[in-house]
This record gives C-alpha cells, structure tokens and sequence, in this order.
C-alpha cells in the first residue's frame, strides 16, 4: 500500500467512528486500525483533515453515575481516546462530578464508550441479585475489572509495535489535554489495597480482560 492509499484508508476509519449506527467495538476497532497505519506510515494527525472545528480542549457534559467512589477506576479507559477523566469534589461524596476532557472528536468516541461501560457495571454491582453485596467486594471488583481492561487494551497496543517517538503522538494523551487535566481537576487517590478482597479481584479482572469494547 502507497503513503496516499494509507491516508485514504484513514479517513474512511475515521468516518465509521462518526456513523450513528456504529457500535462501541467497532468504533474502537477502526481506531485501532487507523492508528497502525499511521504509525507504519509515519502519518501525522495533520495530514488527515479532521471533524472538529477547534483543537481547544473541552469538557463532556457530566457523566451520569450513582456512586463515583466506584465508577472512578474503571475510567482510566479514556486514556485510550487520548482524553482523560476529570472529578470535582470527594469521590465519596454525593455531589462528586466526573468528566471526560480532550480534542472535540476524540471526547465524542470516547462518551459513548463510557456509558455503556457505566451501565454495564451498574447492572453487575448494584442489581438487586448482585453476588458482590459489600461495600469491598464492589470496590475489589471494580479495581480488579480496571486492571484487567488496563492489561487487555495495553496488549493490544504492543501489538502495534509502537516507536517510542509516535507513541505519545499517537495514541497517547497529548500534551496540552494532561495540562488542562492538572489544572482543573483533582486526581484520584492510589488504591489502598488493605481494602481489597483478592477472590473478588480476580473475578473483576478476569471480567476486565474479556470485557467486548
């Protein structure tokens, strides 16, 4: 395949993650594929015209959550959209508010991909039948099915034979997207893994691993 052929392809990639009727997994599928192309070609983000009108960052609309605390790691994911996650307040506390930031385009892939997830856990966590009832079985499920998504998406990237040099420009969160992170928003807190049940980890992980984007 020429350079101009790889470019061609990118824009159709590209065009499937603004379709309506795109899956979440087929959105991030044709991520994946755009960016082994530009890596193998050496394809810089301005050579392929782009959906968005500004390169500012913004900030999604809150996302929709009941309980924070544990919706919080499992947000890392975004980094793979080259956004990040914001909060404003404690996470345990009941006015917290999480955000996604990054470039126009790539905040819009990634909201979909986040409610889907939050809905996902919802269900497994705070259903009525759920088999992790505690408040540590929920908080090691949520931390072990973080890890496992991490484990799962970072294979997939050596995949790509990354060069150093084009993986931050790449697929990693640019520059200008962690300023603006650290500048308007608090970090989360590391894990304290006295708090956590490592049966229900491994369950959480396993799920992670597997989980279908």
């Amino acid at each position: 395949m020429k350079r101009e052929d790889a470019i061609e392809r990118i824009k159709k990639l590209m065009a499937i993650t603004h379709e309506s009727g795109a899956t979440d997994s087929e959105v991030f599928t044709a991520i994946t594929m755009a960016d082994k192309l530009r890596i193998k070609y050496k394809i810089e983000k301005n050579e392929i015209p782009s959906n968005s009108d500004s390169d500012e960052i913004e900030e999604s609309e809150p996302l929709e959550v009941k309980y924070g605390y544990y919706v919080y790691p499992i947000l890392t994911l975004a980094k793979h959209f080259r956004c990040n996650t914001l909060r404003v307040g404690r996470l345990n506390g009941s006015d917290v508010l999480l955000y996604a930031c990054g470039f126009k385009e790539d905040v819009e892939l990634f909201i979909p991909v986040a409610k889907t997830m939050i809905k996902y856990l919802d269900q497994t966590l705070f259903d009525k039948s759920t088999q992790y009832p505690s408040k540590k079985q929920k908080y090691s499920y949520l931390i072990g099915f973080a890890d496992g998504l991490r484990s799962a998406l970072e294979e997939s990237l050596k995949e790509l034979n990354l060069e150093k040099k084009y993986e931050l420009a790449v697929v990693g969160v640019p520059a200008v997207v962690e300023e603006f992170s650290l500048k308007n928003a608090t970090r989360a807190s590391m894990t304290n893994w006295d708090d956590i049940d490592y049966f229900t980890y491994a369950m959480g992980y396993t799920e992670g691993l597997n989980y279908k984007i």
